[in-house]
């Protein structure tokens, strides 16, 4: 049985060469005047020169052949047809793409034994919109070859864009009677009888087929999809059932059955038959690939679900494939959103192993350590990827700086925030102060002032942690001069000004900047309250502090710090009592905290109080 092959003429040099062999061997039909003597001497010199790949002189050539003698069709065609593949707005706009289409015709009409021209122009015509021409010229065409499959199926086309369905249906059965049944041409004809509302010629068509074909799961299957246009669901359930046992390995009907139990919400069988389809022999790669993303979302969204499913499923798709970078890359990331981190771990490093030059691949390998924790792993895998990739993302860079300062080696995370700088903005420096930044930032996009201004606060953090106050409070005030609205920057410049013994007031009017713009954010509030502490404005602190632990919630990681603040300020407002035991809630999330924990024991902020 042939397939079908539906032929879409390109507009390509080869056809060019091809048109130029067939034109050569022509009889002239004009008379043999002066001029056309010059247009064939470079129609025949711009034949050279295309059969030898030079295509500017070709084109010129054939020009010039076409407006010396416009009465010459072979030229006329062959500069219509150079015309449009030129990558030129003016030569391809609809005005110029008519005059190039009507060069064609007269070529066309001269010689309407050459099949081949015929149904380019015909193909032409029809994207231009004009239908009626292009059924003229196939239609012709048909006539002269006798039904040649090919002419067979673009007539069939432009009936159906006529909306002349009977004629569309009959020259696809035209085609059918040659070429020999097709399950492609079965579903073309199908859905223009759907569109002609033909149920009983639907019916009648999907049960010749399955009797004359009794143990193909193809029209079987094409049959349960008629049922299932017809919104008959069981009849359609009983033919992809009936497929099924006719082939009881084929994964296509598998995969037909499952998207049939996933529309009628039936998830139970729906993962079934996935998973039995995706284990198949019979679907590509790519095709499974496409099954887990969607089985894996179908079982990550339901928090009943057992994530061992997903897990057997992607043990039995990579020992089909066991070396296949792209099936290990969605395991690992299924392994991730399972939070099963080491075994995301090994299969992405395996998938680096086998495409070292995979951004994708390193990041993602990078952000699984990340999440595990594992920073200095993290890092690592970040050097690796930067070593194998001839151009390092930026994204990879990012996580490299992050992960190197989570690691504690801020001088590698700084490292990599000057490469970052180094490509948003060429010529500055971590160093710079913000007035030198900015001068240099100055012509900046909108979008690259704020990722310079997030550089700035992720070293602006760093050098925070390593203590180095005054390079901190340098970065902070480049920040700050590039997005004087950043929230997070105005809370966290002001908190680290509290901690380092900084400019209070400065650090008050910033915290209250944030609070104002976000009045519910817990930890902004508690920065407010700490600074107002430590001005000794204690009564104003408790009340804003009791505010952040109201709002605190389900914030388990910040909570020890929240309520070590509490006591240390109900302390100060005399509260001894409620301070112990905010102490006592503090130290309960944050157990390993020796200041705390004497705070508790001596029932006072210090041994000085």
């Amino acid at each position: 049985m042939k397939k079908i092959r539906i032929q879409i003429f390109g507009l390509v040099a080869m056809a060019f060469c091809c048109a130029m062999v067939s034109f050569a061997s022509k009889p002239n039909k004009t008379n043999d005047t002066r001029d056309h003597a010059k247009a064939r001497y470079y129609y025949v010199e711009g034949s050279v020169a295309l059969a030898e790949g030079r295509a500017s002189e070709a084109y010129e050539l054939i020009k010039k052949a076409a407006l010396t003698d416009p009465d010459y069709p072979e030229a006329n065609y062959t500069y219509a047809l150079m015309r449009m593949t030129l990558r030129n707005d003016t030569l391809t706009s609809p005005t110029e793409m008519g005059k190039s289409i009507a060069m064609m015709r007269a070529y066309v009409d001269q010689y309407p034994k050459e099949t081949e021209e015929a149904m380019k122009y015909s193909f032409l015509t029809a994207r231009m919109g004009d239908i009626d021409e292009a059924i003229r010229v196939a239609e012709r065409s048909d006539t002269i070859t006798g039904g040649m499959p090919t002419v067979l199926l673009q007539l069939a086309q432009y009936y159906s864009a006529k909306q002349d369905l009977d004629k569309a249906i009959r020259t696809l059965e035209r085609y059918e009677r040659i070429e020999g049944p097709d399950p492609d041409l079965s579903l073309r004809k199908f859905s223009l009888m759907f569109s002609k509302g033909d149920t009983i010629g639907l019916l009648k068509e999907s049960e010749r087929l399955v009797m004359e074909h009794p143990v193909s799961t193809e029209y079987m299957v094409i049959r349960g999809n008629v049922f299932e246009a017809l919104e008959m669901p069981d009849s359609a359930l009983v033919c992809y059932q009936k497929a099924e046992s006719l082939d009881p390995e084929d994964g296509r009907v598998k995969l037909t059955l499952a998207n049939y139990y996933l529309e009628r919400g039936d998830s139970a069988s729906y993962d079934r038959k996935s998973s039995e389809a995706i284990l198949s022999e019979n679907i590509e790669l790519d095709e499974k690939l496409d099954m887990m993303r969607r089985y894996m979302q179908n079982i990550i969204s339901d928090s009943t679900a057992d994530t061992r499913r997903g897990a057997r499923l992607f043990d039995g798709l990579l020992k089909q494939y066991p070396h296949e970078p792209a099936v290990l890359d969605l395991g690992a990331q299924y392994s991730a959103a399972v939070e099963n981190y080491a075994r995301a771990e090994e299969l992405m490093s395996y998938a680096t192993d086998l495409e070292p030059d995979n951004p994708d691949y390193w990041m993602r390998l990078a952000h699984f350590y990340f999440s595990d924790g594992k920073y200095k792993e993290s890092a690592t895998a970040c050097e690796k990827g930067m070593e194998k990739l001839q151009e390092v993302p930026k994204g990879l860079l990012l996580v490299y700086g992050t992960a190197s300062s989570m690691a504690g080696e801020y001088e590698k995370a700084r490292e990599a925030y000057q490469r970052l700088l180094d490509i948003e903005l060429p010529g500055a420096l971590l160093t710079d102060d913000a007035p030198t930044m900015l001068k240099k930032a100055g012509s900046l996009s909108y979008e690259s002032l704020m990722q310079v201004a997030d550089i700035f606060q992720m070293v602006g953090d760093g050098s925070f942690k390593i203590n180095d106050l005054e390079r901190s409070a340098r970065e902070y005030d480049v920040v700050l001069a590039l997005n004087p609205e950043s929230i997070i920057a105005l809370n966290n410049y002001a908190y680290y000004l509290a901690l380092g013994g900084g400019d209070l007031d400065r650090a008050e009017e910033m915290s209250r900047k944030a609070v104002a713009d976000q009045p519910e954010n817990p930890t902004y509030i508690d920065t407010l309250a700490w600074i107002l502490y430590l001005k000794g404005q204690y009564q104003e602190a408790l009340e804003i502090q009791e505010k952040a632990i109201d709002l605190l919630g389900e914030d388990v990681e910040s909570a020890g710090e929240y309520w070590n603040h509490l006591g240390d300020i109900q302390y100060k407002c005399g509260q001894k009592e409620k301070a112990v035991e905010s102490w006592k809630k503090a130290l309960q999330v944050d157990k390993g905290n020796e200041t705390i924990a004497k705070k508790v024991r001596l029932k006072k902020l210090s041994d000085n109080e």
